[in-house]
């Protein structure tokens, strides 16, 4: 029914619907289309951005988080801030970011920023786990058929390290950095996550596939101890993110920031 959207992310995407905007009870408004003064319904723009987050495969905990609301150094803000002003160049040139830390410090909330920072520069963005790409190159044509990647313009791929935990064989490790080498220079931005630093990632897939990353992917290193026990305090607050991800308020706030091509 809808472009790029499995079975599954479709059922979502109805779920969603219906607990948030359900039936539009605005006067004259029944398909979505433009109602008055030239502009859409407050509807149609909230779930076309549903559409959007819903295909880019972003967890849906990371939906209603802000860059200024993350408890990361502003070194690092200001850097990927610094890139993102630059997004253009980045799409062009193929650059992206590389994060590396220990669990808990902001990796994947900062990974899926800028995936959501892309998707209201309407770009293609796909969020996707190492141990899924490793489970796609087992069979390398399932690499290629599984995703369209052609069809995406940004890849976040988080957890990276499990590509080499998770991997049976050197076989599946060359499959995936032979994918990455073709992909990053062709106008793809790739962000990457890892608990494995740098040196770790020289030891698990030597020193040519880092070395392809250095040319393309900004390292910034996470310098922080482990939050665990801060995430487990924070436990209660994820209960109330189901509140967040249907409130009507927040999701059209991120519609209209959408639909005007806003950071």
């Amino acid at each position: 029914m809808y472009e790029n959207l499995t079975e599954k992310q479709e059922k979502t995407l109805v779920w969603l619907k219906e607990q948030t905007i359900d039936r539009c009870k605005v006067k004259g408004c029944n398909t979505g289309r433009i109602v008055k003064n030239g502009d859409y319904c407050t509807c149609y723009k909230a779930f076309k951005w549903l559409v959007h987050l819903v295909g880019s495969n972003i967890p849906k905990d990371y939906w209603t988080l802000e860059l200024s609301e993350l408890e990361i150094p502003d070194s690092i803000k200001g850097v990927v801030i610094e890139g993102l002003n630059n997004y253009e160049a980045m799409m062009e040139q193929g650059l992206g970011f590389i994060f590396t830390g220990t669990n808990g410090i902001g990796k994947t909330s900062l990974l899926c920023e800028i995936g959501k920072f892309f998707l209201r520069k309407y770009k293609k963005v796909f969020y996707t786990l190492g141990d899924q790409l490793v489970r796609s190159a087992m069979n390398p044509d399932l690499l290629n058929t599984t995703y369209d990647w052609d069809y995406f313009d940004v890849i976040l791929i988080d957890e990276f390290e499990k590509i080499y935990i998770k991997a049976q064989s050197d076989y599946s490790i060359k499959e995936i950095e032979k994918f990455l080498r073709s992909t990053i220079p062709y106008g793809k931005v790739v962000c990457i996550a890892t608990n494995s630093t740098e040196d770790e990632l020289i030891e698990q897939f030597g020193v040519s596939p880092v070395s392809a990353f250095r040319g393309n992917l900004k390292f910034v290193n996470f310098i922080q101890a482990d939050k665990r026990v801060k995430l487990q305090d924070a436990w209660m607050d994820r209960l109330k993110k189901r509140e967040d991800l249907l409130n009507n308020k927040i999701i059209n706030f991120h519609a209209e920031r959408f639909f005007n091509g806003l950071r």
